[in-house]
């Protein structure tokens, strides 16, 4: 299995491919992947959970300056499908995106934010911490959540 990031033009988003189990053929699974100039990427492998992949990616939006939000998504099954990660207990009061998880990676440096990236281990199966803020945006206050059954479910467990 291998992963790749397709540039599109060199926007800072592109495309993401996943390989057979030969690494021969490749289908796209995911659209508007962020990866920065200095070629990093919020790409992370959950080592606790076997095939479950946390990214950033970059989504319409008329409302903000730079017409797009970066919010995070989550697969469980090797990059197949993915989806927004939801907190446990959020009763949001707008969209459904005020219940939305957004997890803190390397390309939160660029916004002043230095957080410390997903943490998981396989030696502690379905354990990962991450620095993330609750919301549609990615903002400067980072708490600190936790999922105790590999991404399914997050709680904050440390403001600030």
């Amino acid at each position: 299995l291998a992963l790749v990031h397709v540039d599109s033009g060199g926007r800072g988003h592109g495309s993401l491919y996943i390989s057979d189990s030969s690494g021969t053929y490749y289908s796209k699974v995911l659209d508007n992947h962020l990866y920065s100039s200095q070629q990093s990427s919020d790409f992370y492998e959950v080592k606790s959970m076997r095939g479950t992949f946390i990214t950033s990616v970059s989504v319409p939006d008329a409302e903000t300056v730079l017409g797009s939000l970066v919010v995070t998504r989550i697969s469980f099954d090797r990059g197949a499908r993915w989806q927004k990660i939801h907190i446990d207990g959020c009763k949001g009061v707008g969209s459904q995106d005020d219940c939305a998880l957004h997890i803190h990676g390397t390309l939160s440096v660029g916004a002043g934010i230095i957080p410390q990236l997903p943490a998981s281990d396989a030696g502690a199966p379905g354990l990962i911490l991450a620095h993330g803020n609750q919301g549609s945006v990615h903002t400067r206050l980072v708490d600190v959540y936790i999922s105790r059954d590999g991404g399914y479910n997050w709680k904050k467990v440390l403001q600030g």
